[in-house]
């Protein structure tokens, strides 16, 4: 992810991404493309506030969560994985579902995609704007004609 868009998940999430770890840590990288951007945001404001209405509402049941913190952001099979310590199961739902909805949206553009080959979350303008993909694709009519061929008994 472009380091802008880290430094401001880092700034407008800071209790959820750091918890009470040491301000002079490394911060946490994400190793996820800008299209998940949007989720991201999406579930780090959702999980910040679920914090935050159950420590004030039972400080006693959920002191663990005011050691919460997000340990790892990474794409793994075509999905977003957010990895956190201190949490529950309400927020584990909520990092499941992210990941679930990261399946449907291209993690390069952030436009509605699918999970194509070698398990990467691609729409279709970005899976053929690929490097690797747009050199193999190139050739596929040529080898569908050559099969055509062969099978219909003409030499070239």
């Amino acid at each position: 992810m472009h380091m802008k868009l880290q430094e401001y998940l880092h700034q407008k999430h800071r209790s959820v991404l750091f918890g009470k770890q040491d301000p002079n840590e490394a911060p946490l990288y994400f190793e996820c493309g800008d299209g998940w951007f949007h989720l991201l945001d999406q579930l780090f404001s959702c999980l910040a506030f679920e914090i935050e209405w159950k420590v004030k509402g039972n400080p006693r049941k959920f002191v663990h969560l005011n050691n919460f913190q997000v340990t790892e952001v990474k794409e793994k099979y075509g999905t977003l994985r957010v990895y956190v310590v201190n949490s529950d199961p309400a927020i584990d739902a909520h990092i499941h579902m992210c990941g679930e909805f990261s399946r449907r949206v291209c993690e390069l553009c952030g436009a509605p995609g699918s999970a194509l080959i070698w398990h990467q979350c691609r729409c279709r303008d970005c899976f053929l704007q690929s490097d690797p993909n747009s050199a193999r694709l190139a050739a596929v009519p040529d080898t569908m004609l050559e099969l055509c061929n062969v099978n219909q008994g003409i030499k070239q």
